[in-house]
């Protein structure tokens, strides 16, 4: 199989925070899309919000099965890796 196996979006910051904390996953099957979502469209998903209603109705998502130290690196992860554009500087939010 050629190309990527995991795309997400954030920056190259984000992906590193995300290997670094998932060191058996292979650096050359990652691939980061930038906010623009242009990797997204080309490898053909969609966005949340531009799913049929209908189509998703009866999908249920449950929470993993982490031990407490697996949840601890989670939480210590997570918000780090979120695809959440960073904020510049202050002026940006003024503008």
């Amino acid at each position: 199989m050629g190309g990527p196996i995991f795309i997400s979006i954030g920056d190259a910051d984000k992906l590193n925070t995300f290997l670094d904390a998932n060191e058996w996953m292979g650096r050359d099957q990652m691939f980061v899309d930038d906010y623009s979502f242009d990797a997204y469209r080309a490898a053909g998903f969609g966005r949340f919000e531009q799913v049929d209603k209908e189509a998703v109705k009866n999908i249920k998502m449950t929470a993993p099965a982490l031990k407490v130290g697996e949840w601890i690196k989670y939480f210590s992860v997570a918000g780090k890796v979120s695809p959440v554009p960073k904020v510049r500087c202050i002026d940006s939010l003024l503008t």
